[in-house]
């Protein structure tokens, strides 16, 4: 309740990688759908061929899309 309430209604943007085998992406969707119930925007992008470390093999991508989310807001 303490979390909904301070975080509802909020901003927050998640980029996973289908094959992350430390945080499954079906982990990442139940949390996706949490947030969403307590009425926070939530961007998500699953990354294909994405494994756990994206910032490091995807940084092209993950900085286009961080650039992108942040000009929208």
């Amino acid at each position: 309740e303490e979390f909904r309430d301070g975080w509802g209604g909020r901003k927050a943007l998640v980029i996973t990688g289908e094959q992350d085998k430390q945080t499954p992406p079906g982990h990442i969707r139940r949390a996706v759908s949490s947030l969403d119930q307590i009425k926070m925007e939530v961007t998500t992008h699953y990354l294909p061929g994405g494994h756990h470390f994206l910032f490091l093999s995807e940084q092209e991508q993950v900085s286009k899309l961080i650039g992108a989310w942040l000009t929208s807001l």
